[in-house]
């Protein structure tokens, strides 16, 4: 797979602290998931893969290059504070993805519980205060 990764450009962007990768798999189209260019990615220029995020893969019809357009981020935390949190998402494993949304359904159902309690002592509170006036 690794020998079948062009890099077209590769830009840096010092302002968001971050490289641009412009990259080819030749053959690739209907092949490779985004996990595996990441890895490609990851392999080809020496880098940690979870500084490396896939934005966009682009297969064409009747060929059979894929074109992906990547950052590499230097740190965790520009990553976290650039990334849309669907993108991180899409990046994890189906076991991972799964477990993030049992923890969002928790967290919700837990959230709307505690709003409910609230909006009962506001309306138990505003009833006392008409009540004293």
């Amino acid at each position: 797979m690794v020998s079948n990764l062009t890099i077209v450009s590769e830009r840096e962007n010092l302002l968001l602290s971050r490289k641009e990768i412009k990259c080819v798999f030749r053959g690739g189209n209907g092949f490779i998931t985004r996990q595996g260019a990441r890895d490609a990615l990851a392999d080809k220029l020496g880098m940690p893969k979870e500084r490396i995020q896939i934005i966009s893969l682009r297969g064409s019809s009747g060929l059979r290059d894929l074109y992906c357009d990547a950052f590499v981020f230097q740190d965790d935390s520009s990553l976290r504070r650039q990334v849309p949190s669907h993108l991180v998402i899409r990046m994890l494993s189906k076991e991972q993805r799964s477990a993030m949304r049992e923890e969002r359904k928790k967290g919700k159902k837990k959230g709307e519980a505690g709003e409910g309690k609230k909006k009962q002592e506001a309306g138990s509170q505003k009833s006392s205060d008409a009540s004293s006036s």
